[in-house]
């Protein structure tokens, strides 16, 4: 049986309250580009930016370039190298924020490449000591220093030489992120990259360099020898990393100081090699998410990853939680660090991301899940799955004050609550029937108001109807008072799909009711193919298109 894991823990939700006569946080009616429920077929909105179709993408599509050698022209565009194919004409720069992925797209695909482009492959992938590197410091002599099992390596002068102390700084915090996560959280720590070229120390090797410049916090990647050993059929492998040497304001402005810069960027470029240790090929959604969410579980009160909440489903609930998007858009992948806050928040346990990635291991002895079976698998343990996972995640979002332990600063990062369609019943409207298609790992918020000429005794009977057929669909009802607290409701389906609940709609104590309707399945086809930006590395997913219908009527 489905459980709600936050909100049902907690007394009262302050903002419908505060706002009862006139809220101010939620649309007053349903938002642009979403067709009215009413009797209608709802069509799905423009969910993502138009993606821009550059030339490398045209030529991709053409079969003019192959994924590796896509990879490659992409990764070049990153560090604003001139492209070798540039007949191709226009090629637009990926965000910036995308460079461990691209490296990581660009190394794995080392095995597709042979002569100039795979010296200019491994040119990108070289370390900026090595003479061949395409991104070699500029001037000057290199020194590094070592504490432990974490390497600082720096230029003495030149624009890629830190601060007066900075290396000793950036070991500093580079330690204590070591110690945190493979020493108090019990992270497997970063693999061995004593036989890569151009090594020099026995541990994790961190680059000091001007990336600012470029827009570039930092970034890791990897020149494992593993990566082109074809009797070396696993996805660990060796990392090394690089971050901005100063963090200048003037190249990434004033959101936090240039300290906070470096600890958050050295949480998360860290754990991008320990995943490395645990499998470089997987999911970029769950890679990038996990290593968003470990931001904010070393350095709490920094939250930078507040950010990415724009790019999340809190304010987009219809863009596909598992969606890698094109490198020119950006921020979804790190939105979906909202989702392992919220596991973590109330699964009782802290290690619920490492037992995923554990899960997720393709190393020797690895059971090599991709990242929704991992996770399914971690949250059963738990006796929850990941349908009720996500329906619960659905619901705690149109709660977020309530359901999350800084709900509050969230709200006021992004304006509001998850978009949703407003509907108002009264006493000669008293049914309401609608229907909307969901894709997998989306959700949907439609909500009732009682409105004059009710009964003073009235309550709503909600029904919801989705295909038996499909595995994932759920619906929640949130019932939401003006005195502040509320009411959840998760419909049991049956097994054809259906499912009902009734609850209190009297004007004077109602606020509104809430359907949330939430698509949960991960059940894929044609894994492997990287034929879609989805799970499994490119899946296709089975349950896309779901049709949800919601009836509702006002009973006395």
């Amino acid at each position: 049986m489905r459980k709600f894991l936050a909100v049902a823990l907690v007394a009262a939700v302050s903002v419908p309250a505060a706002a009862a006569a006139a809220p101010s946080s939620r649309p007053s009616a349903a938002p642009t580009g979403r067709v009215s429920l009413d009797r209608n077929p709802v069509t799905k909105p423009a969910l993502l930016p138009a993606a821009r179709e550059d030339a490398l993408s045209r030529a991709l599509e053409a079969g003019q370039l192959s994924e590796a050698e896509y990879a490659l022209e992409r990764a070049r565009s990153l560090f604003a190298l001139r492209d070798v194919r540039g007949r191709l004409g226009d090629v637009a720069r990926p965000d910036p924020r995308s460079a461990t992925i691209l490296l990581r797209d660009l190394a794995i695909r080392l095995k597709e490449l042979d002569g100039a482009d795979l010296e200019a492959a491994e040119a990108l992938l070289a370390r900026p000591t090595s003479r061949r590197s395409a991104n070699s410091y500029r001037a000057g002599t290199t020194q590094y220093k070592c504490d432990g099992a974490v390497c600082i390596h720096w230029a003495t002068s030149g624009s890629d030489a830190p601060p007066v102390g900075g290396q000793d700084t950036a070991l500093a915090i580079f330690k204590q992120v070591y110690d945190a996560q493979i020493g108090a959280m019990g992270y497997r720590a970063p693999k061995s990259d004593m036989s890569s070229p151009g090594n020099q120390t026995q541990g994790l090797d961190i680059y000091l360099q001007d990336l600012g410049g470029q827009g570039i916090y930092g970034y890791c990647t990897s020149d494992d020898p593993n990566l082109q050993n074809q009797s070396y059929p696993y996805g660990d492998m060796s990392a090394y990393c690089a971050v901005d040497n100063d963090f200048s304001p003037l190249q990434f402005g004033n959101r936090n100081t240039p300290l906070q810069n470096l600890q958050v960027t050295a949480a998360h470029e860290f754990f991008h090699a320990v995943q490395f240790a645990y499998d470089t090929f997987e999911d970029p959604w769950m890679m990038e998410g996990t290593a968003s969410w470990i931001e904010d579980e070393l350095y709490d009160d920094i939250n930078d990853n507040y950010q990415y909440l724009h790019a999340s489903q809190l304010t987009q609930p219809d863009v596909w939680l598992d969606v890698y998007v094109p490198p020119s858009e950006g921020a979804y992948m790190y939105g979906t660090w909202l989702f392992f806050r919220y596991i973590t928040e109330n699964i009782n346990t802290p290690g619920f991301v490492r037992e995923a990635w554990a899960l997720a291991d393709s190393s020797v002895n690895g059971t090599n899940r991709y990242s929704v079976q991992a996770i399914d698998q971690t949250l059963q343990a738990k006796g929850s799955n990941f349908r009720w996972a996500y329906a619960d995640f659905a619901a705690a979002n149109y709660l977020v004050d309530a359901a999350y332990e800084e709900g509050a600063a969230y709200l006021e990062e992004v304006g509001g609550y998850p978009p949703e369609a407003i509907r108002k019943l009264t006493g000669s409207r008293r049914k309401f029937a609608g229907y909307v298609d969901l894709d997998h790992l989306t959700s949907f918020y439609v909500a009732f108001r009682p409105g004059k000429g009710l009964p003073t005794t009235s309550k709503l009977r909600v029904f919801v109807d989705t295909p038996a057929a499909i595995e994932g669909g759920e619906a929640t009802v949130i019932t939401l008072f003006r005195d502040g607290s509320f009411q959840y409701a998760p419909l049991q389906m049956n097994n054809e799909g259906d499912g009902t609940v009734i609850t209190p709609f009297k004007r004077k104590r109602v606020f509104q009711v809430g359907v949330i309707l939430s698509n949960g399945s991960i059940r894929m086809d044609n894994c492997f193919q990287g034929t879609t930006p989805f799970s499994c590395f490119g899946g296709t997913p089975r349950d896309d298109g779901t049709r949800y219908t919601v009836k509702v009527k006002v009973m006395s």
